[in-house]
């Protein structure tokens, strides 16, 4: 079966002809805005840095993130033989923390990989998991002891260091075989560390499991697709809310992996856990996707840098709290640079397509803009001070691993039920007659309502099948277009904001692998180019193309103000240290003053319609005020 499901997110893409499809029409008025953009577009990183060019560029990129998770417990606990060396070696890496701390809204803590001086067992031989060792995987010869080094060190990060944003996440995927204990020893392991860390403090969030996948449990897999609350039940993230609730330690957060291409199981796994949840009587933890990416045979492909921004889009239309891709850099060297591994950098330090098409999404904050567009595509947009931005990328997956994907989410299937049906052969890897079906060569007479879905489903995948063939064009329309100064695009393709073809260039001509790196490191600017301004302009992109545009407007901050903001008044903007507000919005509020990126700065309460709120100790900069619980009524300062 897993070779079938490996193959079911895992085909290779073939472009055909250059055929162009139908034009995409967008229309949008900047004016026309809803909720703010917050941090929905910060995504989080597993920051592993494996080079000083790796930890150089992510100290020097300027970028904040939902969440930053790390793994220093895990190097703290494993490069030293006992605790005071353990501490000593977080206290290397104090200032560093620090300064992750204030670039994240979380800091994910890892307690994981038992060290050999407190694993209840000795033996040394390669595990599952690679980089792993048996004794990591086990329980603690002694819990005293396990659970004062836990303690030492949450208190020493959170209470030490000031980090106070610290989140604990207990394992990692423990069920990808980085655990070989019993389940009920994973209990005892989960239980013992929850109690630890809350003895520091217990505001102090604590959570898990971090299943690669969040159906599975530690030595089963569901089968792939849809999963019903009957075969989740059975998952390892069910039995932790359940014992949790037993426990009555309640969890804080729930975490997992994700490395599939289907974006309903986003939905699938929220859904799941209010209903879980519900039935348990217990609150809704908060829920982090604590890595994220694509399956590894995309990996440095063009459809790894679309796949990036249509996943982003869709995390940030559900409830999820945060998103942390994985990983910074590649884990491993080899004598090809883009092997596919599943970091944003190269393990000599180049920044892949992927992450450049992460570093437009970054670009969106403000408020979300509504649009009328033709036809369901990747797409979001914002405005802020005098810029409309719309990312738009013209996704173009495998058109029969898509199709599959829809048919198994959209409509609540799984492989199995497929199997049962006669349109897989699970036992024989095989996706026919499926796959016959789906591409017009075999004739079919649907009879059960599956039979009325599957034949359906032929037109995602002739839809699919077109996007694939060739580049398309995209007509932006903009409303209220007057002021209109400047236009901007920024590409991330086969040729723009690409490292990776640059580096094949030197290849080719005749640079070593150590030259082809030592050329391109440092090259990390995103290029643009700049179009006439106009209110009506088309943009041609190949398959898989991200695309950002910027439209600058020549008034400022007062441009884009929709009927909502108007309730909040604000002046002088811009100002030195007072600002005096007037609210039209309700008799007792809270302002907020948060950064672009959605970083509370401070509050303040008033019962009065008109206020005055200090700015001092804010340096000189943008700012964002807006009414606690009142998304959309905001508006943007400037100190």
């Amino acid at each position: 079966m897993k070779t079938l499901v490996r193959f079911l997110f895992a085909i290779s893409l073939v472009f055909n002809s250059s055929s162009v499809l139908g034009q995409v029409s967008i229309a949008i008025d900047p004016l026309d805005q809803g909720g703010a953009v917050g941090n929905s577009f910060k995504h989080g990183i597993f920051y592993v840095p494996k080079t000083q060019e790796a930890i150089d560029l992510f100290e020097n990129n300027g970028s904040e993130y939902n969440a930053i998770r790390l793994h220093i417990i895990e190097s703290a606990l494993n490069n030293t033989t006992n605790l005071n060396d353990a501490l000593a070696y977080l206290d290397l890496a104090e200032q560093q923390l620090q300064d992750i701390s204030n670039r994240s809204e979380k800091v994910i803590f890892i307690f994981e990989k038992m060290p050999a001086w407190l694993s209840s067992s000795s033996d040394g031989s390669p595990a599952q998991t690679p980089g792993w060792f048996v004794l990591n995987t086990k329980p603690p010869a002694d819990y005293n002891a396990w659970n004062s080094v836990v303690s030492a060190l949450t208190d020493q990060l959170v209470n030490g260091y000031g980090i106070d944003n610290a989140y604990f996440e207990i394992w990692n995927e423990p069920d990808l075989g980085s655990w070989t204990g019993t389940e009920a020893e994973y209990f005892e392991l989960f239980t013992n560390t929850y109690d630890a860390i809350k003895s520091v403090n217990n505001t102090i969030p604590v959570g898990g499991p971090a299943t690669n996948f969040w159906g599975n449990h530690i030595n089963w897999e569901p089968p792939y697709g849809y999963l019903r609350n009957e075969i989740a039940d059975s998952s390892l993230l069910a039995a932790l809310l359940d014992s949790s609730s037993v426990w009555n330690k309640p969890l804080d957060f729930v975490s997992w992996h994700n490395f599939h291409m289907a974006h309903s199981i986003h939905l699938n796994i929220l859904n799941y856990t209010s209903q879980k949840c519900s039935s348990l009587g217990i609150q809704i933890p908060e829920t982090i996707i604590s890595e994220w990416n694509t399956p590894s045979s995309f990996r440095d492909t063009d459809l790894q840098r679309s796949f990036f921004i249509k996943n982003q889009i869709n995390i940030s239309k559900t409830a999820t709290d945060n998103n942390v891709v994985a990983a910074w850099q590649d884990f491993n060297s080899d004598p090809q640079e883009f092997h596919g591994d599943y970091g944003l950098l190269t393990y000599g330090g180049i920044e892949k397509p992927a992450h450049k098409a992460l570093q437009l999404s970054e670009r969106l904050q403000g408020s979300f803009v509504n649009y009328n567009i033709n036809e369901q595509i990747p797409i979001v947009a914002s405005a802020h001070t005098n810029t409309l931005q719309i990312l738009v990328t013209n996704y173009a997956p495998d058109p029969l691993g898509e199709t599959i994907n829809h048919l198994l989410f959209d409509w609540h299937y799984n492989i199995e039920q497929l199997d049962s049906a006669g349109f897989i052969d699970i036992a024989g890897n095989s996706l026919s007659p499926l796959d016959s079906i789906l591409d017009g060569t075999l004739s079919f007479t649907p009879v059960s309502s599956m039979d009325i879905i599957v034949a359906n489903a032929a037109q995602n995948f002739t839809y699919y099948q077109s996007i694939a063939n060739g580049p398309r064009t995209y007509e932006f329309n903009i409303n209220n277009p007057s002021s209109i100064n400047e236009i901007r695009l920024f590409r991330v393709d086969s040729l723009n904001n690409n490292a990776q073809f640059e580096y094949e260039a030197l290849i080719a001509g005749g640079m070593t692998q150590a030259q082809a790196v030592s050329s391109l490191n440092g090259s990390d600017i995103l290029s643009m180019e700049n179009i006439s301004p106009t209110s009506n302009f088309v943009v041609t992109l190949e398959p898989n193309a991200v695309l950002l545009v910027e439209v600058l407007f020549a008034s400022s901050l007062g441009l884009i103000v929709s009927e909502l903001q108007k309730k909040l008044l604000i002046y002088p903007n811009p100002t030195n240290e007072v600002l005096h507000v007037e609210q039209h919005v309700a008799a007792n509020v809270c302002y907020r003053i948060e950064t672009l990126y959605g970083q509370l700065l401070r509050e303040q309460e008033s019962q009065s319609i008109n206020d005055t709120i200090p700015l001092d100790g804010l340096a000189p900069g943008v700012y964002l005020l807006r009414l606690k619980d009142q998304n959309v009524v905001q508006q943007f300062i400037v100190k």
